[in-house]
C-alpha cells in the first residue's frame, strides 16, 4: 500500500471509528439519564401510546432500511469506471464514510425513541444493531488493496 492509499485508508478508519465512538457517547448519555433518574419520557400516557404506535415502527423500519441501503451505496459509488488512483481512493473513502454514517443513524433512532418514550430497550436494541453494523462495515485494508488491484488490472469491480 503506497502512502496516499494509507493516508486515505487511515482517514476512513478514523471517521468510522469516530462514528462508532459517538454511539457509545449516546449510550453514556442514556445511562447518565437513567442513573440520575432523569425522566426522558416527557409525553403523557395517551400521547406516548399514540406516538409510540406510530414512531417506534417507523424508526425501526428506517433503521433496518439503512442496512439494505449500504449495498446500494457500494453499487452506486464503487461500480463506476475510474481513470486514476485518486478517483478510486475518493470512492472508497466516500463509500466507507457513508456506510459508517448509516450505521450511526441506527443508534440515533434508538436515542430518539429513548428520549421520547424513556424505554431503554428501544435504545439498546438499535444501539446493538448500530454497533454490529459499524463493525461489519468498518473499512478493511485487504478489501481496499484487492479493490484497487482489481480496478488497475481491469477486472470486474469486486464490490
Amino acid at each position: 500500500m503506497d502512502e496516499k492509499t494509507k493516508e486515505k485508508y487511515m482517514t476512513a478508519a478514523i471517521i468510522c471509528f469516530a462514528l462508532i465512538l459517538s454511539s457509545f457517547i449516546m449510550a453514556g448519555v442514556v445511562f447518565i439519564f437513567i442513573t440520575l433518574g432523569i425522566n426522558t419520557g416527557f409525553l403523557d400516557l395517551m400521547e406516548m401510546a399514540y406516538l409510540t404506535n406510530i414512531l417506534r415502527p417507523a424508526l425501526y423500519l428506517i433503521a433496518l432500511s439503512f442496512l439494505f441501503v449500504s449495498r446500494f451505496v457500494d453499487e452506486k459509488i464503487l461500480k463506476n469506471k475510474f481513470s486514476s488512483q485518486d478517483e478510486i481512493l475518493k470512492a472508497l473513502l466516500y463509500s466507507s464514510t457513508i456506510k459508517g454514517a448509516l450505521g450511526e443513524l441506527c443508534a440515533l433512532n434508538g436515542f430518539i425513541l429513548f428520549i421520547f418514550t424513556g424505554n431503554l430497550w428501544d435504545f439498546l436494541l438499535l444501539f446493538s444493531v448500530s454497533l454490529i453494523y459499524g463493525i461489519y462495515n468498518f473499512p478493511r485494508k485487504t478489501f481496499w488493496e484487492d479493490f484497487i488491484r482489481s480496478v488497475k488490472t481491469g477486472a470486474v469491480n469486486p464490490s
